[in-house]
């Protein structure tokens, strides 16, 4: 964030929470059922109405610095490419072949002007266009200008690259973004670079999600790690859909006067909830965890794809690259041995018939937002593609 009075605004807040021991609250508690984990219907609806038909991160622009820069994903076993054409625009595309629909490259970053099919040598270029058929006399007759790569609505703003992975619905990422977008511009994520990318298995995906909107835990599960320097005490506002939670850092402790702060990254840690699944941790030092939280292939399984962002670049800097190796190993443990080893704990109760409801505090009250927006999209009629 760059708007220094909004900083010492959150400064403010939060020291104020940590001298008093208290925290952001909602006005009351919040009951869950424990069905919105366990029904197949609402886990279905859940993936067609957003993962399959609403704005989701597909991936950043330091990945795709220069004309040629590409990414092979997959998400909700959809093969996704996105690449920066040669026209300097970040594109979406589903990685298959028009020909045989032969998925053109495995999963993964690198460079190319052109991408030929392994199958049968079909070629396309950096904006998606079939440019080139093997044998094309024998081949018949191609119209080439309809057989270039599906395209996807794909839109790159605030270092992020937003799509949808149903073809033909539109993208409105300002609607969707709405006052959150100045927020997110504030990180300059484009201005960073791709230091580290690792992935983790986990739970249904809103047991994983859940624990990344809320500072309850801290004091308790992560004692031992980054709960030493940052604390339950938090801050929530939010922005339509999405969220900022800010969390003390011990630094703060024992500052009256938070303006005398060396450093704003002394005294705050920040976490971005991009809804619906995505959480940007950190940005106000020099590394940034990013971690999409993806549904796996059944209702209790997810995948978390964290990518880790250096404010410098590492590629020719052995130190730094180092130093953000030690970082991701860090932060992967601290994820996988606390966060969703208590994520797992939680999935092995919920059919038990231990809990009809789950309880939200007011304390929570991030979560309460998050489950209240998806049972809004969940109810909602569906966007159409056009």
């Amino acid at each position: 964030m760059s708007n220094s009075g909004t900083l010492t605004t959150l400064v403010e807040r939060s020291l104020r929470h940590l001298n008093e021991r208290t925290t952001d609250q909602s006005d009351a508690t919040m009951e869950l059922p424990v069905s919105d984990y366990l029904d197949d219907a609402i886990w279905r609806r859940e993936m067609d109405a957003l993962f399959m038909r609403r704005p989701l991160v597909l991936g950043y622009s330091a990945e795709l610095k220069a004309p040629g820069d590409y990414r092979a994903l997959t998400i909700r076993k959809i093969p996704l490419l996105l690449v920066r054409g040669k026209d300097g625009v970040a594109r979406a595309f589903l990685n298959a072949c028009r020909h045989r629909g032969t998925q053109l490259l495995d999963n993964g970053c690198g460079h190319a002007m052109r991408f030929a099919c392994p199958y049968h040598a079909w070629t396309y270029d950096s904006q998606g266009a079939l440019v080139g058929i093997y044998q094309e006399k024998l081949f018949g007759d191609v119209n080439k200008s309809e057989r270039g790569l599906t395209q996807l609505s794909c839109v790159e703003r605030a270092g992020i690259i937003w799509g949808i992975l149903t073809p033909g619905i539109p993208l409105d990422i300002d609607a969707w973004l709405g006052s959150y977008l100045p927020v997110l511009d504030g990180l300059k994520i484009g201005e960073w670079h791709v230091a580290e990318r690792r992935s983790l298995p986990g739970p249904n995906w809103k047991v994983a999600f859940d624990g990344y909107m809320e500072g309850y835990h801290f004091n308790v599960l992560h004692r031992p790690s980054v709960g030493k320097d940052t604390k339950g005490t938090m801050l929530g506002d939010q922005f339509g859909l999405h969220q900022r939670l800010i969390f003390a850092r011990e630094g703060l402790r024992g500052f009256s006067d938070p303006t005398a702060l060396p450093a704003v990254s002394d005294a705050v840690f920040p976490v971005h909830i991009i809804y619906p699944n995505v959480s940007i941790a950190g940005g106000y030092h020099d590394q940034m965890l990013i971690s999409q939280i993806l549904p796996g292939d059944t209702i209790d399984t997810s995948i978390t794809l964290m990518t880790i962002l250096s404010r410098n670049p590492v590629e020719n800097d052995d130190k730094q690259r180092e130093r953000m190796r030690k970082y991701a190993d860090y932060i992967q443990a601290v994820i996988r041995d606390e966060d969703y080893l208590a994520a797992d704990r939680i999935q092995a109760t919920l059919s038990s018939g231990a809990n009809r409801t789950f309880l939200i505090g007011r304390n929570e009250y991030p979560l309460q937002h998050f489950h209240r927006c998806l049972k809004q999209h969940r109810d909602s009629e569906l966007p159409q593609a056009e």
